[in-house]
């Protein structure tokens, strides 16, 4: 069994990120090819959720706000962490359950590609 061990931080728009500890069973990082496109973008897959005060962050945050998420893997090779994917998400992509304080989170990818990908139209 590989032993793998990740970190996240959070940041709410422009705010210094905060270390989080999501609950998640797996996660992965899948590459597929964009749609309707001939380049190739990575993927978190799995499902992430804040609980507790984490899910407070997102509750009491502005509708209009935006969330980066970073996740770092640790290297066991060379004993340091390094990035391994970048996201974000709104508000209004996470499914909130207020019993529960559980937020379930709906990540995009946050790479070069992005920004073409916002003004492609235009």
């Amino acid at each position: 069994m590989e032993l793998v061990e990740y970190r996240f931080y959070l940041a709410i728009d422009e705010n210094k990120a905060v270390r989080i500890s999501p609950h998640y069973t797996s996660l992965n990082k899948k590459y597929s090819k964009e749609n309707e496109q001939e380049f190739f973008r990575a993927s978190l897959e799995g499902k992430l959720s804040l609980m507790g005060a984490e899910f407070d962050l997102i509750a009491s945050a502005s509708i209009n706000s935006r969330f980066h998420l970073t996740v770092e893997i640790f290297d066991f090779y060379d004993e340091r962490w390094v990035p391994y994917y970048t996201g974000w998400f709104n508000k209004t992509d996470c499914t909130l359950n207020y019993a529960k304080k559980k937020c379930e989170l709906k990540i995009s990818t946050l790479d070069q590609y992005t920004e073409v990908l916002n003004k492609y139209d235009n």
